[in-house]
């Protein structure tokens, strides 16, 4: 990152008044004052640091930062000029708060070193005031500006608290996914540790999948759509997650919960493996009462081809509607494998198993924009099945969608192809 995204990156500096020490050590910099810049970053650690505890005990009354604070004035008091109480401070809210990751605590460590170094007056042995380089003084400034300057500070139970509420009330107006990733992102995501951010994605799992209380119904769409972000960011770390508490994520409510999480697991069907039987069980259940439902589960199969083949026995046996969401997730899926040829032929085998005027007309809207799209024997085999359903072949539209197939079969099976043995679908050619 160059010093010029280092300036705008200032701007996103949490603290006004952190912000401006900030500047500081960018005059030293630019300046090519490194120790001074290295001194005056670790002033501004420390500040930034206290500010960010003061903060959290103003916004949520929190009881571990007022006890750091407490202590830190004790340590002042008893030794009014003994630094320990900054290290003091550093170790405690590593140890006692969420506010820092192992990573930028250790950055403060490694800061803290070189600022010693810079600070007191230990000479080499040629008598040489230590001096870092422009790298090493780059490098820190980096580092504390990324990791914990420009971090806000968060509880995980109050932002949890915080996130829902704000998306209820902004659900109808982030109604685009796009959208919702980059408010969320803005507002909330590259601000959080990942510790917060599962404890966020936890919580977004009861409200969804667990909860049937008003206020989770009102809003469990948002809270969907949320939490699939939420997961799409760090798939491996979330599967690791319900891995590691199975017992957890397995306890789901049935009906409108379980539902939604077959929406999640159509697109992540490695998370079902993940779940314990009784979640599985629950699943599947809910997936065999509804064909919309089954169409989306098909992590339930060994493959998409044996799924496909299941639809077609689900479709011979009753009076289902398939629409065009699930057929375009079908499409969507099966593509993916190299299988969308197996839910085109789907589209033709739904058409012709029409049972009345009405569903016949529906579903050839389905089917209509994939014809050119139908093997020979596809065709062969739609012309079959038209010719044997008076429900297709008698309604108004009959001859028009025939002459219309009638049309793609010339085109794919040759204008000599011998219809005689399809003697109704022939006749309906000619009204």
């Amino acid at each position: 990152m160059g010093d010029f995204s280092m300036e705008d990156a200032v701007e996103k500096i949490y603290d006004t008044k952190t912000k401006d020490y900030f500047n500081e050590v960018l005059h030293c910099y630019f300046a090519g004052s490194y120790r001074s810049a290295l001194v005056m970053l670790y002033t501004v650690v420390v500040c930034d640091l206290v500010y960010k505890l003061k903060e959290l005990i103003e916004l949520y009354d929190d009881n571990t930062s007022k006890s750091i604070l407490k202590e830190i004035g004790e340590l002042q008091t008893n030794s009014p000029t003994s630094p320990d109480w900054e290290k003091f401070l550093v170790d405690s809210i590593k140890s006692r708060t969420k506010l820092l990751e192992a990573s930028d605590y250790q950055n403060i460590i490694n800061l803290q070193k070189h600022r010693n170094l810079c600070a007191h007056p230990i000479l080499d042995q040629n008598y040489v005031l230590y001096n870092p380089n422009k790298e090493t003084a780059k490098a820190h400034k980096i580092n504390i500006l990324d990791g914990i300057l420009t971090k806000p500070p968060i509880l995980s139970k109050k932002i949890i608290n915080e996130f829902v509420e704000d998306l209820a009330s902004k659900k109808d107006i982030l109604v685009d996914d796009d959208a919702l990733r980059r408010y969320l992102y803005a507002k909330y995501l590259r601000n959080l540790i990942p510790e917060v951010e599962n404890s966020l994605f936890r919580s977004l799992w009861k409200f969804v999948f667990k909860s049937v209380d008003v206020n989770c119904d009102d809003n469990r769409v948002i809270n969907f759509r949320s939490l699939k972000l939420l997961f799409a960011r760090r798939k491996s770390e979330y599967k690791e997650l319900i891995r590691n508490e199975k017992a957890y994520y397995s306890s789901i409510t049935p009906g409108i919960p379980t539902q939604f999480l077959i929406g999640l697991l159509k697109d992540e069907p490695n998370v079902f493996v993940l779940l314990e039987d009784n979640a599985k069980v629950l699943i599947t259940a809910e997936s065999e009462n509804d064909i919309k439902l089954f169409c989306y589960a098909w992590f339930l199969s060994s493959d998409i081809s044996e799924h496909i083949q299941k639809i077609r026995e689900k479709i011979c046996q009753s009076e289902v509607k398939i629409y065009k969401s699930e057929i375009d997730n079908l499409l969507e899926i099966s593509d993916e494998f190299g299988k969308k040829e197996e839910v085109i032929s789907l589209l033709a085998f739904y058409y012709g198993c029409s049972y009345d005027y009405d569903e016949a007309d529906r579903r050839y809207e389905l089917l209509r924009p994939y014809l050119n799209k139908l093997s020979d024997n596809d065709l062969i085999e739609l012309i079959g099945a038209i010719d044997k359903n008076p429900q297709v072949l008698n309604r108004r539209n009959g001859p028009s969608t025939s002459r219309e197939i009638k049309g793609i079969c010339d085109d794919v099976l040759g204008c000599d192809f011998d219809y005689s043995e399809y003697y109704s679908f022939k006749y309906c050619l000619k009204k």
